[in-house]
């Protein structure tokens, strides 16, 4: 009893039987599943389990996350300087902090459900710019677990069009495809600066 089998990544047959599923491979439709008894007690302790009925939101606790950047930018008035139009990447430290969930990466499964870093950019008045740049984990995370991940900017809206000249504010967040952004449940997302200049200096 408890022992950990591989089945069907959306067996309902599993799941009625009150097993949880471990590790997805969506890809392949299979899925490791922890049966009733000490294995997925001991799974649930360390929070490796998936939320019931995957893909589901991730239980509030595991929408924590600790975001770093791995290599500060210099400038004098701004964190980053573009040009319209331009695109750089920043390299990003991302922590789970939370307990009770993994977080599936786009390697194992395929939306919804899957965990990203999304960039969501801002006016300085609070305006939305744009929210669609993602940026995959690479790597299945735990409780606990950290990576970097390079995140791309890019100065143009949602159209494509270079953004006008000025002062935005851009946070790197973490978002579940199809359920939530992580700072929605008080986790603060990684803040920065942009200015957006004609010529700007890199």
């Amino acid at each position: 009893r408890g022992a950990l089998v591989v089945g069907p990544s959306g067996s309902a047959e599993l799941a009625a039987a009150g097993a949880r599923l471990v590790l997805p491979d969506d890809r392949n439709a299979q899925g490791v599943w922890a049966l009733p008894g000490p294995s997925l007690e001991a799974l649930r302790d360390a929070g490796a389990l998936l939320p019931e009925g995957f893909p589901a939101a991730v239980p509030e606790g595991a929408r924590r996350a600790e975001i770093d950047l791995a290599d500060a930018p210099s400038g004098d008035d701004a964190d980053l300087e573009l040009a319209p139009g331009a695109a750089t990447r920043v390299a990003v430290e991302v922590t789970h902090t939370g307990s009770g969930s993994a977080w599936v990466d786009d390697g194992s499964w395929a939306l919804p459900g899957v965990v990203r870093l999304g960039v969501r950019w801002w006016t300085t008045n609070g305006e939305m710019v744009r929210d669609d740049t993602r940026a995959p984990l690479g790597a299945w995370m735990w409780p606990g677990d950290r990576t970097t991940v390079d995140v791309p900017l890019e100065a143009v809206d949602r159209l494509g069009q270079p953004l006008p000249p000025g002062r935005y504010l851009v946070d790197v967040d973490v978002v579940q495809e199809g359920f939530a952004w992580f700072s929605a449940e008080g986790a603060p997302p990684l803040r920065l600066v942009v200015e957006v200049r004609e010529r700007a200096g890199r």
